[in-house]
């Protein structure tokens, strides 16, 4: 399994349409033009991608935990004037999280951010602040009581990103919790329901619940061959094992939301090697719905609307349709900023060539992407900002025809950042024993 799919349940238009209504999520936003974005005087009737790719390419780099060249310059001033942002990473690397981080650090500087949702649950965000706000080797200590609980934010550069987020925030809840429960993170769930469980009963009923899943009892072929020292996944156990134990938990609210989701990740997982596209529907619903219960209960408590940072994998981040056909939380963050009378920015941060990112549970792997071809052209050894709001009247007018997979793309973001030579990140400790 790959970080850049680890949470994505399948593992292994010409015109854009303007959002006019919350239940028509596709929508294009088209950052306002600065003097780089100012369309060039020179003929494009015959320009090809790469050329318009390099005329609209600019350096980006970080220093001392900031922002810095022109890409860096003009991706801030973007970020500074959007209401949400929404950063579609290759996950596993030490670069792209720097840069994130950089960019993090800069608006909060400013006062330009006040949450950061990402790619856990929401009951796990809570959970990951609190360690976070504690003693500086609480969470630590926690990665390394349950590794492979919290797959990206078990890696050092990741964990570096979130603490410093929160740590220079002055919101209550920072850090906000998009995505289904991990596969492997039943056990931490478990834990956290042992220490709740009101009466005797229900810690044993806890416990049968526990047994039941420890169980042998899968036919999925690939559950078979996991190693000995990963937790047990949460495909085994049936929806209906979380939902039984919710009478023993009565009028205890935070187990309530523990077994909520449980029930639902359950059922996301279990549908996804025989209904894939069902199951991948299933969960960009429920992204959705937690970024748009987040949003409007902040934008609630405000005169004016929250800016928010939603750092996910780059399928997610997508503007239309994703690679997997359908809507997610990068098309609802452009309807949330219109409605709100703000807009929105898509970002894509991805390896460039000669990258490797963390694999999981161990190990490395490639992280370029060929069809990305065009951009490689255009990089030399340095990360590289391409400004995507100059290409998309190019693919609307002509001349550019590229590839449908690559275009798709292109029009998914205002931006695209390419880190070439992009390194693996350094684990906080192992997930399996070798």
């Amino acid at each position: 399994m790959r970080y850049d799919c680890l949470l994505n349940p399948e593992f292994s238009l010409r015109s854009p349409l303007r959002v006019l209504l919350l239940a028509v999520l596709v929508g294009v936003f088209q950052p306002g033009l600065s003097r780089a974005q100012t369309p060039s005087d020179t003929d494009t009737s015959s320009i090809s991608l790469e050329e318009a790719l390099r005329e609209h390419s600019y350096p980006l780099r970080t220093r001392n935990g900031s922002l810095h060249g022109s890409g860096g310059r003009w991706l801030r001033e973007q970020a500074k004037a959007a209401t949400l942002i929404t950063l579609g990473e290759m996950h596993g690397t030490q670069e792209i999280p720097a840069i994130m981080g950089a960019l993090l650090e800069d608006l909060q500087t400013t006062g330009e951010v006040d949450h950061l949702a990402l790619e856990v649950s929401p009951w796990t965000a809570d959970l990951m602040t609190d360690s976070l706000r504690a003693l500086d080797s609480t969470y630590t200590t926690f990665i390394e009581r349950r590794p492979a609980s919290i797959p990206f934010y078990a890696l050092q550069p990741e964990r570096d990103l979130i603490r410093n987020f929160v740590r220079n925030s002055a919101s209550e809840r920072p850090l906000w919790g998009l995505d289904q429960i991990f596969a492997f993170a039943t056990e931490l769930a478990m834990d956290r329901l042992a220490k709740r469980a009101p009466t005797a009963e229900a810690r044993r009923a806890l416990a049968a619940t526990r047994t039941a899943g420890r169980s042998d009892s899968t036919t999925d072929p690939a559950l078979r061959h996991i190693p000995s020292s990963m937790p047990f996944p949460l495909m085994r156990y049936p929806r209906t094992a979380f939902d039984s134990l919710g009478s023993y938990f009565e009028g205890v609210d935070e187990a309530q939301r523990i077994l909520d989701e449980l029930a639902t990740s359950t059922e996301i997982y279990r549908i996804n090697d025989t209904k894939n596209y069902r199951s991948n529907q299933l969960r960009a619903r429920y992204l959705r719905r937690n970024l748009q219960r987040e949003f409007h209960r902040s934008d609630a408590k405000r005169d004016d609307a929250p800016q928010v940072v939603i750092k996910v994998g780059g399928r997610h981040a997508y503007k239309g349709l994703t690679p997997n056909n359908v809507l997610d939380v990068g098309n609802l963050a452009v309807a949330l900023a219109e409605q709100s009378g703000g807009t929105a920015l898509n970002v894509a941060v991805f390896c460039g060539p000669n990258s490797t990112a963390r694999d999981f549970p161990a190990g490395t792997v490639d992280c370029w992407q060929e069809r990305q071809a065009p951009f490689a052209k255009v990089l030399d050894d340095e990360p590289m900002l391409f400004n995507l709001t100059a290409i998309h009247p190019l693919l609307h007018e002509g001349p550019l025809d590229p590839p449908p997979a690559l275009e798709r793309m292109l029009w998914a973001f205002d931006v695209v950042v390419l880190v070439p030579n992009a390194q693996p990140s350094s684990l906080i400790t192992p997930i399996i024993d070798r």
